[in-house]
């Protein structure tokens, strides 16, 4: 019996050699997948950790479409800053930001860039946003970038830039480039 399978197979080469490929191809593709996805989920994981690093809770609310919706305002702010125990309280708020290149184009996809305020602590700095260039938004008409963002709109420091809101563009002057891991702020 074993002869007759050997000199099947050996009659039968291409088929075999086709089957063997067939196999290393199905465990290299699977293989793959789940590394892929691995990587992928470590990579999202990673970035939520770093976008809440030194957060012991996070409040949050949405207004949506409807403006009028209240936000935490600066007097809530000012009283959770007062409560025992509380060491810093700092609020945030982040959404669509379109920032034009000096040919008035939008720079990045359009509907998934976004923005957040600059924060800083005491200290004047913001844990997510290390400067690479100048420093962060200090006044009203200011305004910093991601390198990358920069980078595509050959800003520097001191440049005029367009930014579109949910309201009509406005003209600010760039204070500040920066890096940062903060998924909320793309291009």
């Amino acid at each position: 019996m074993f002869r007759t399978a050997l000199r099947n197979v050996l009659a039968h080469k291409a088929r075999l050699l086709m089957t063997v490929l067939a196999v290393m191809l199905g465990v290299a593709f699977v293989s793959g997948t789940l590394v892929f996805t691995d990587t992928l989920g470590n990579a999202f994981r990673n970035q939520s950790a770093k976008s809440y690093d030194n957060v012991a809770v996070s409040i949050e609310t949405y207004a949506g479409d409807d403006e009028k919706t209240p936000g935490i305002d600066d007097a809530t702010l000012e009283k959770i800053r007062g409560l025992d125990g509380v060491a810093s309280a700092t609020g945030r708020v982040d959404g669509f930001a379109g920032v034009a290149d000096p040919d008035g184009k939008l720079i990045g996809n359009g509907w998934s860039n976004t923005g957040a305020n600059f924060a800083p602590g005491k200290d004047g700095k913001d844990a997510q946003y290390t400067f690479v260039e100048g420093s962060g938004p200090a006044k009203n008409g200011s305004v910093a970038l991601d390198k990358d963002t920069a980078s595509k709109g050959k800003y520097k420091v001191g440049d005029p830039v367009r930014v579109a809101t949910n309201g009509p563009v406005k003209e600010y002057t760039l204070s500040g480039i920066f890096t940062t891991e903060d998924g909320a702020v793309n291009a």
